[in-house]
């Protein structure tokens, strides 16, 4: 199951709001800027395991068990189960951002003189 609290997400996607705390999930996130000096890098995050805690979300050291002291707001990711829903997700998100990119560039294009 995919779990978020990120403004719009579960809606966009169909997500669960409610972000299961003290356990093992899968935090990921691909939201692209449409800044002032064009697309930008945005809250980009591979999927990586962690845990939600108190409303921020820790990932682990690479490959131990030890959380790391650092941590984001737990809003700035999308969460899942296991790590092929963490990488199905994660890739049905830039798919949608390509997809928002070509639109962008066909009205860009429409603009030429």
């Amino acid at each position: 199951m995919v779990y978020t609290t990120m403004y719009g997400e579960s809606q966009i996607y169909g997500y669960e709001k409610e972000v299961p705390e003290n356990r093992e999930v899968w935090g990921f996130a691909f939201r692209v800027n449409n800044g002032k000096y064009g697309f930008q890098g945005g809250n980009i995050c591979k999927p990586v395991l962690g845990v939600v805690k108190i409303n921020r979300f820790y990932e682990y050291k690479k490959g131990t068990k030890q959380l790391k002291k650092s941590s984001v707001l737990k809003d700035a990711r999308c969460y899942a189960d296991t790590e092929i829903e963490a990488i199905t997700e994660y890739n049905k998100h830039i798919l949608t951002a390509c997809a928002v990119l070509d639109n962008y560039k066909y009205k860009y294009k429409a603009e030429m003189v």
